[in-house]
């Protein structure tokens, strides 16, 4: 189990929001934290462990929201989280995933430090984009059917297809990291379907 997996398995959404500071009703509503409001509009979902705003459309989970509330990057929001709460999850420091200054000023030098080579750099723009493409189809084909289980995956296809139209290559970096496998399982189901 990586991280990120600890972490959301080892804590609650609604835990962490009011650990950094934001104010949500008992119903778990409360102004946007992303955008001024008067009225609220952002909303924590305890069942599925999801932050939605709708008015701005911001959406995620617990570590997506300490990544853009704080300014972090994924990994960074993982160890801020379990600092925060004391999850007691012993992290040894990845070096290939932690940022410096100097590549938050120049994302592309993140890939070139990644890996250092022309041709893992084109695989990875490839694999960038067949896998865009393969989350727009998925998210076509969840988006004509209508059950609870179909509109919770539409949240979390919606969530991934938000970190490939960013421009955030540390982002998209650490997706490919800790992703790739539910990438090949929704590439499996639609081979399925289409048989």
């Amino acid at each position: 189990m990586n991280i990120f997996e600890e972490v959301k398995e080892r804590s609650d959404i609604l835990e962490v929001a009011r650990a950094i500071g934001l104010n949500l009703n008992r119903y778990n509503k409360g102004l946007c934290p992303f955008h001024n409001e008067k009225t609220p509009s952002f909303s924590i979902c305890s069942k599925r462990q999801l932050f939605k705003c709708f008015a701005c459309g911001e959406l995620g989970d617990s570590i997506a929201l300490v990544s853009k509330l704080k300014g972090l990057n994924n990994y960074e929001s993982a160890l801020y989280i379990n600092k925060l709460l004391n999850l007691g999850l012993e992290v040894k420091e990845d070096k290939s995933i932690v940022t410096n200054n100097k590549a938050k000023d120049n994302k592309i030098s993140k890939i070139e430090n990644y890996n250092n080579s022309k041709v893992i750099i084109e695989a990875f723009e490839r694999w960038e984009n067949d896998t865009f493409l393969l989350l727009s189809d998925y998210r076509r084909y969840l988006s004509e059917k209508d059950d609870e289980e179909t509109a919770e995956m539409l949240n979390i296809i919606d969530y991934y297809l938000d970190i490939f139209t960013s421009n955030d290559i540390e982002e998209k970096l650490e997706f490919y990291k800790y992703n790739k496998k539910v990438v090949q399982a929704i590439n499996e189901r639609f081979i399925k379907k289409d048989s």
